[in-house]
């Protein structure tokens, strides 16, 4: 049996007519919401402006110095990246993060002028303008490992902060470059596995480029001795 055409197009009226319905029931309800909403909604103008970037973030595993490395301060310095005004940095309650290791505090100690809790900004009340915020950090780097350029910056910047500070000036340019390396305690295998290679590759490089390195790769460090003098240390090594 075939349909009757006046009953497929009142159908198809039908439809439609329910549907501009339901959308006109929508939109009056979203104008009857605003017209509530909006007189509570007050927007004023800044009295004054602090030349400041404001930096909000979530720290991520700061007992780790990997993690520590790719998840918060080198992400950070992408970020930050070109920043001209003094950053302060504002934390909230870190994943993994209730016993941080030191370089996180010589690391914000020395990008920030400034540190606090999230939770006391929120708290202060009032209000405060400033010329730039951040809200998280940028990427991971040995997660983005294909970002070879924005992750040399990234070093080259840490390196400008941390390190740079802790050397004195080498006048004798002649002597012999310096490697050093670090032994990982557990078999993981992640780390150099024939230490011999390497001296042999340094050696044959130094032939060619003029000057020489050492014959032997230092260990590093003294895990022990203060911070600023492990950075002192890698500061003053070449490779």
């Amino acid at each position: 049996m075939r349909a009757h055409p006046n009953l497929a197009l009142t159908l198809t009226l039908s439809l439609t007519l329910v549907l501009a319905l339901a959308l006109a029931l929508a939109l009056a309800l979203a104008l009857t919401l605003t017209l509530t909403l909006t007189p509570t909604l007050t927007l004023t103008r800044c009295a004054q402006w602090a030349n400041v970037t404001a930096v909000f973030l979530r720290p991520r595993i700061l007992g780790n110095i990997c993690h520590m490395m790719n998840e918060n301060i080198l992400p950070l310095l992408e970020v930050l990246n070109g920043t001209t005004s003094p950053v302060e940095l504002f934390t909230f309650p870190g994943h993994q993060s209730e016993a941080p290791l030191p370089h996180w505090r010589l690391f914000t100690d020395q990008l920030a002028r400034a540190t606090a809790p999230a939770a006391a900004m929120f708290a202060s009340g009032g209000e405060r303008c400033v010329t730039r915020l951040l809200w998280g950090s940028g990427r991971k780097p040995f997660y983005n490992s294909f970002r070879v350029e924005p992750f040399r910056e990234q070093l080259r910047r840490l390196r400008r902060m941390l390190v740079l500070p802790q050397l004195t000036p080498v006048l004798d340019q002649s002597a012999p470059r310096r490697a050093i390396w670090i032994r990982r305690k557990r078999g993981l295998h992640r780390g150099l596995q024939n230490l011999g290679e390497v001296e042999a590759l340094l050696a044959e490089r130094g032939m060619h480029e003029g000057r020489r390195w050492e014959p032997r790769v230092g260990a590093c460090c003294d895990f022990a001795a203060p911070l600023r003098e492990q950075a002192r240390v890698i500061g003053a090594a070449d490779l």
